[in-house]
């Protein structure tokens, strides 16, 4: 129970220096603020006469005075405590800048709902990819304890997922039904632009759950390779158990450990890549509000989701570790 208890309560530091380290970034360009270059008026004389018999140094007039950038801390420090704020409360509020014939009006949105609903649309189709990429890379997996083709089409299949960047496979697969929809009239999924109302799950589905497929793949074919050659493995087999149930009983249980261990990695790299694929096939997800709107409570408020996200879930893949093997601790 203690480490389980240790385990969480590393998560939510981490969530919270996460949390810490977004906000304070995002809000870095808030403590901004311009001045003109200069305190002295145009034309006036611009050095200091040491000596009576010294030339006075002139500048010439200006046509225009540089501004300069400076940075205050107190206009930083205002601002976030003014999002810290409204975030408590559940007032995050953006302003959209519309042009009417009057002129531009500001047009106030709440950030919240507009962050929960594609939220779940991002958390659907991240949740889908991972089942479906490590399910099917538990499979390549086995599938490497075979000889010949089979071990073949495994590994070659992993190494291509791991080596393929999503964003190929997102243009690539929108390629092959834009060639078969011209040729022969069949359109493989749907394939529409921004302004399209009707967005495919295929495509980002496929693309997204490529890299855990991959990476899953590896972590299983070199646990089995490793668990394999152990004492009690050839016990199993001498005992007259087939080969599938020493393999689903015996390996896939040790294998368990090492890709929950792997899963953070996994999580990771299907984050990162979701942004890229959400945009490319049109998703209107967390990467769509943000294309949509680069302001900096969108941008801090789909941060701290993304940290949300990354850290309830590796801590419950390493509760999970913990739990398939009670000998295991944090970070072995």
């Amino acid at each position: 129970m203690r480490p389980l208890v240790r385990l969480w309560l590393s998560r939510l530091a981490m969530m919270l220096a996460s949390w810490l380290l977004v906000i304070g970034l995002t809000w870095l360009p808030a403590g901004v603020f311009w001045v003109e270059e200069g305190d002295l008026p145009v034309g006036v004389v611009w050095g200091v006469r040491t000596e009576s018999m010294q030339p006075f140094i002139l500048e010439p007039e200006p046509v225009a005075r540089k501004p300069r950038a400076h940075w205050s801390v107190s206009q930083y420090g205002q601002a976030v405590v003014t999002y810290v704020r409204e975030l408590v409360t559940g007032q995050v509020t953006d302003y959209t800048h519309r042009w009417t014939e009057s002129g531009p009006v500001s047009i106030p949105e709440p950030v919240l709902p507009q962050v929960r609903e594609r939220m779940v649309v991002s958390l659907r189709l991240l949740s889908r990819a991972l089942a479906l990429g490590m399910a099917a890379g538990f499979a390549l997996g086995v599938l490497s304890l075979r000889r010949g083709a089979a071990r073949g089409f495994s590994l070659g299949l992993s190494v291509a997922g791991m080596a393929l960047p999503e964003f190929v496979v997102v243009l690539l697969l929108q390629m092959l039904t834009i060639f078969t929809y011209r040729e022969f009239g069949i359109r493989l999924y749907s394939v529409l632009g921004p302004s399209g109302g009707e967005r495919g799950w295929l495509v980002p589905l496929l693309a997204l759950s490529l890299g855990p497929m991959a990476y899953t793949a590896r972590l299983v074919a070199g646990g089995l390779d490793e668990v394999m050659r152990e004492d009690f493995i050839r016990t199993a087999r001498a005992k007259g158990l087939s080969e599938a149930r020493v393999v689903m009983k015996h390996g896939l249980r040790h294998v368990l450990g090492r890709v929950l261990g792997g899963f953070p990695t996994i999580m990771g790299n299907a984050l990162s890549s979701m942004v890229i694929i959400e945009v490319l096939a049109n998703v209107n997800g967390l990467a769509g509000g943000l294309m949509a709107n680069w302001s900096s409570r969108m941008v801090a408020t789909t941060g701290l989701v993304f940290c949300l996200w990354f850290g309830l879930l590796d801590a419950l893949a390493n509760t999970l570790r913990i739990l398939a093997n009670p000998r295991l601790r944090e970070g072995a």
